[in-house]
């Protein structure tokens, strides 16, 4: 079953955050098409319905998927040069607390069971993700 999680931010709570054009309509795109195609169990979070305190707890619900579900996270909207999502409610003065670090998001990606995880970061400095967020134990002879 596809258990999927799509993310889009364009507006901020901080006046200070430049404002996106196009992060929520393809979270939007992204959801539809997914749940179009594969049905499932998904959620949308687009602007103010993405704070950071609800973008942790929707991807710790996907802790709850089995092995053999199919999960889908995307994000769509500002990355920090400190490799960072940033939510709707962050505090650029407080980056590490209120945006995610992708070290942060690699654990709790960690702790979803799924053996087919698709993450994708459309976000400035996503690129970090590798060096900081994903430990990948290699397993001979597994595929």
């Amino acid at each position: 079953m596809l258990r999927g999680l799509f993310i889009g931010v364009d507006r901020h709570s901080s006046p200070s955050i430049n404002w996106l054009s196009c992060a929520c309509r393809d979270a939007k795109a992204l959801h539809g098409l997914f749940t179009d195609t594969l049905g499932g169990q998904t959620a949308l979070l687009i602007d103010g319905q993405a704070t950071r305190a609800s973008i942790e707890r929707a991807v710790q619900e996907l802790s709850g998927a089995s092995d053999d579900d199919i999960v889908v996270i995307t994000f769509s909207g500002h990355g920090t040069e400190t490799h960072e999502l940033v939510a709707y409610d962050a505090d650029l003065a407080d980056t590490a607390t209120t945006c995610i670090p992708l070290e942060t998001l690699g654990a709790w990606l960690h702790q979803i069971p799924a053996r087919n995880l698709i993450l994708v970061l459309d976000c400035c400095f996503s690129g970090g993700i590798g060096s900081k967020g994903l430990e990948i134990e290699a397993c001979p002879g597994s595929a």
